[in-house]
């Protein structure tokens, strides 16, 4: 009877621990430095050059090229899986090229991505009238989140009268809540 409460608890925490899985493969944390962040690599791309590195963020832009896609994305920290969470602060921008086609319309602008990549480089373009100078990453692995779909929860008036029958219970005489 004592085994009962643990095995419960174990099942607990081995669903919770698979819920948190990374999304990128282990081989390739395992090849990433997490020590190299992306400030860094926005101010000296060239020393970083071929390192590994995981980076999540917004898409801006998608382009299909004779090279393959190069798609915009405005970086975003992530949480343990990987996923990007705050979305309203961001250290800048980078571009990643895969070789495959991507379709525009599939990595269109605001869907969240995880990537893991090799540092290539930079490459500049303007942003409004700015130049900017993007770190450029070849992928060696893209999540594409699934798109989350916010619903509206229904309000319920206490004065009208299609509510639920939960809403207006009587306790003992007069009381209601």
């Amino acid at each position: 009877m004592k085994r009962f409460p643990t095995l419960i608890a174990v099942a607990l925490w081995l669903g919770g621990a698979t819920g948190c899985a990374p999304v990128i493969s282990t081989e390739l944390r395992k090849q990433a430095d997490p020590f190299i962040t992306f400030a860094m690599v926005q101010k000296a791309p060239r020393q970083y050059k071929n390192k590994i590195v995981i980076w999540s963020g917004s898409i801006v832009e998608t382009t299909n090229t004779q090279q393959g896609t190069l798609i915009e994305i405005l970086q975003h920290a992530a949480d343990s899986s990987g996923k990007p969470t705050d979305t309203d602060h961001s250290e800048g921008r980078f571009m990643i090229l895969d070789t495959r086609f991507l379709d525009p319309a599939i990595h269109a602008a605001g869907r969240l991505v995880t990537v893991a990549g090799q540092v290539q480089g930079s490459r500049n373009k303007t942003v409004g009238q700015l130049e900017y100078c993007y770190p450029l990453l070849e992928v060696r692995e893209l999540v594409l989140w699934p798109k989350e779909e916010r619903y509206r929860q229904p309000y319920y008036d206490p004065y009208y009268y299609d509510r639920p029958w939960w809403w207006r219970m009587q306790i003992g005489t007069g009381w209601m809540f």
